[in-house]
């Protein structure tokens, strides 16, 4: 009855042309949408209501006295959910640090929007945004400590850099899709997301700041793209879960850091502090003495040619080896007119054990406990080490 009298009076309002909202009330939620022909005439529409809006949505011009009247009511009031899909937003610039420790929780961008200004949304609940494919600028600390955001975030097409702390302690996101396009992830950009597990990195990276995935304490597998060149101090520190790289770049990127003090030199890894080292780290074939000898890469004590995460070689399907499980060992013996083929071991969460080749009979090292991955020639087995 309440929502069926208030949704009356709202008709018999626009119908004697006192204002240009339409109001609901559900419960206790109270929303309206808004046309504005002008910026600025939010707040004289409201005519002092808005501090009791939990949602808006406003069609038609949208400027920065807009967003100022906006935030007061989320600051002073109730209002949590914005949409301006319909609004004609000025300039097509969310203002420099405008939702900033607010308590915001929903908007909806409209198309055209081209900027999204430094520490906008920054220390705020917002759990939910999209980005519109105009967007071509994201500030830095745009969502810094916006803990409820995720679990999944794709960025729009036309950006170009991820800037310094966009995504910092959002610690909700478990996905990232980069797109095509972007050159440089910034300094700490997703630094303690302590959920992320899954980045898509884009062919065109080619530089990532310092720390910029720092204590990804749940990232479990990185691909790095061919064009990489370098990657800042820290940028895959503390990835306690890690559990394989792949780096498709022919030339290693850089991953060290070298800063003089006093006169010596102190050198900062890429990878570093409970990074595990041990994992494998697949690199272009040619390319494995090159990651091994440099400084950065030399961090890793398991990096391995490309070809053998397949366990692909010259060897003909035909020739099989014999993989078997003999008390605490792994015995591989290969047929007597067989050329060399690659063996690798690795535990069933992705370390390894060997990686090298065999012509003849091999048996590893005394092994632990569990299930190990077996690649000989063309051949995959799965064992169990009792």
């Amino acid at each position: 009855m309440r929502g069926n009298l208030t949704r009356l009076l709202c008709c018999c309002l626009a119908c004697l042309g006192c204002d240009l909202f339409a109001a609901e009330v559900s419960g206790d939620v109270m929303y309206r949408d808004f046309t504005t022909t002008e910026y600025g005439q939010l707040e004289g529409l409201a005519q002092g209501t808005g501090d009791s809006l939990d949602s808006i949505a406003v069609k038609g011009a949208f400027g920065k006295e807009d967003f100022l009247t906006v935030r007061k009511w989320i600051k002073e009031g109730r209002l949590r959910v914005v949409n301006l899909e319909n609004a004609r937003i000025e300039n097509n610039d969310i203002p420099d640090g405008i939702f900033e420790s607010t308590s915001i929780h929903r908007i909806i961008l409209p198309d055209g929007v081209e900027t999204i200004g430094k520490g906008a949304f920054q220390f705020s609940p917002l759990r939910d945004i999209n980005f519109p494919a105009s967007i071509k600028s994201i500030g830095m600390s745009c969502f810094r400590d916006c803990i409820h955001l995720g679990p999944s975030v794709t960025l729009p097409p036309m950006l170009r850099e991820i800037e310094y702390a966009t995504f910092l302690g959002c610690n909700s996101i478990e996905k990232v899709e980069i797109p095509e396009g972007v050159e440089k992830i910034g300094d700490s950009a997703f630094e303690h997301c302590v959920k992320l597990r899954n980045v898509k990195f884009p062919e065109s990276l080619l530089a990532m700041g310092s720390q910029a995935f720092f204590y990804g304490i749940a990232l479990e597998e990185i691909e790095l793209p061919a064009e990489l060149r370098i990657m800042g101090q820290a940028c895959f520190s503390t990835n306690l879960a890690l559990k394989r790289i792949v780096c498709n770049a022919a030339v290693p990127p850089v991953a060290i850091n070298t800063m003089i003090n006093g006169g010596a030199d102190f050198y900062y890894y890429a990878f570093n502090n409970d990074t595990p080292r041990d994992i494998p780290v697949y690199v272009p074939d040619e390319s494995v003495k090159d990651y091994k000898n440099v400084l950065g890469w030399d961090y890793f004590t398991n990096i391995l040619p490309k070809g053998s995460m397949s366990g692909i070689n010259n060897v003909a399907m035909s020739q099989q080896a014999t993989v078997v499980v003999n008390g605490d060992r792994i015995r591989i013996v290969t047929p007597e007119d067989s050329s060399l083929q690659m063996v690798h071991i690795s535990s069933i969460a992705g370390i390894g054990i060997y990686s090298g080749e065999v012509c003849g009979e091999f048996v590893s090292e005394p092994l632990a406990s569990g299930i190990y991955i077996v690649k000989c020639g063309a051949q995959t087995h799965k064992l169990m080490v009792r």
